[in-house]
């Protein structure tokens, strides 16, 4: 039986990840400890998301004129890291803007990424210390850093799209965005902000 059927307590979400690891095949199960880490810290992003999450997702909405802080940044990855590590980082990255009340849009395209990240002043530029200081990442540079008096990407705590080349086992997660849906959302995105994305996804 499935734990959430022994357990009401345990949420359903579990059920899929406990039956891989206990999969009689050995093919089926988990290949590494990082695979089982990276499944369980989006079942634990989602939980948030759908329950302690509902107050952390207030600081999503809009607080006042010019309170959005808007930055966009693009940097190339450093070598040896694989669509594996990125989905992990994006997962983990998904908990962690759902607690500092950051929402945005990461696009990977012909080998660089270009990141939106929007929120509190100080919250989004501390963030960005932080990124722009991760070995896993060179060539960061700053293309816009404006204000806002509305968030671009108020439903995506970091909504994610890569060309097809980068984006196979991307494109399984809940965060990933598909190439027509990405292209749309830039272009309703208006100003400068879309504008920055649409010239770099047309590169």
């Amino acid at each position: 039986p499935k734990p959430s059927a022994l357990n009401p307590q345990v949420p359903d979400m579990l059920d899929p990840i406990v039956a891989k690891c206990l999969a009689k095949n050995p093919d089926e199960r988990y290949r590494s400890a990082s695979e089982l880490a990276r499944d369980l810290h989006a079942c634990r992003a989602k939980l948030i998301e759908g329950q302690a999450g509902l107050e952390q997702l207030k600081r999503l909405k809009n607080t006042g004129d010019g309170a959005i802080h808007q930055l966009i940044y693009e940097s190339r990855p450093s070598a040896g890291i694989d669509e594996d590590a990125l989905i992990d980082i994006l997962t983990r990255t998904q908990y962690k803007n759902l607690r500092l009340g950051i929402s945005g849009l990461l696009v990977f395209h012909n080998g660089k990424f270009m990141q939106l990240l929007e929120g509190e002043g100080k919250e989004v530029k501390a963030l960005f210390e932080i990124i722009r200081r991760d070995p896993r990442h060179t060539d960061v540079t700053v293309i816009l850093e404006t204000d806002s008096p509305t968030r671009i990407m108020p439903s995506w705590v970091m909504g994610f799209h890569a060309d097809s080349r980068q984006g196979n086992k991307a494109s399984a997660q809940n965060f990933y965005i598909a190439p027509d849906v990405a292209l749309q959302i830039c272009a309703a995105m208006g100003g400068d902000v879309g504008r920055k994305f649409l010239e770099f996804l047309r590169a």
